[in-house]
C-alpha cells in the first residue's frame, strides 16, 4: 500500500478503513466470476462470523496467512454445497 499511496500516513496505511472497501469490492467480482462457473455452490465471505478459524483451516490446505498482516492482507470466501447436495 505504501508504494501504491505514497502519500498515505502510516495510519492509513494500516488502518483497513482506508483501503478494505476496494479489497471487498475485488473479491466480490471474483466470487461473481467463480459463481458464473459453479452457481451451485454457496459462498461466504465472512467465514469469521460462522466460527470458522480461517487462518487454522487455510494452514491445514497448506496456505500460511502472515499474521499480523505486513506484506499481504488477504480476503477469503469460502465455497461449499448445501448439505444433500454432494
Amino acid at each position: 500500500m505504501q508504494i501504491k499511496h505514497p502519500d498515505w500516513s502510516l495510519h492509513q496505511l494500516t488502518c483497513c478503513l482506508y483501503w478494505q472497501g476496494t479489497a471487498r469490492k475485488r473479491l466480490e467480482l471474483e466470487v461473481n466470476h467463480f459463481l458464473a462457473d459453479y452457481p451451485e455452490y454457496l459462498v461466504n465471505t465472512t467465514p469469521e462470523a460462522m466460527g470458522l478459524n480461517v487462518t487454522e483451516t487455510l494452514k491445514g490446505v497448506g496456505m500460511e496467512l502472515e499474521w499480523p498482516p505486513h506484506m499481504w492482507a488477504v480476503q477469503v470466501a469460502f465455497a461449499g454445497l448445501e448439505k444433500g447436495r454432494l
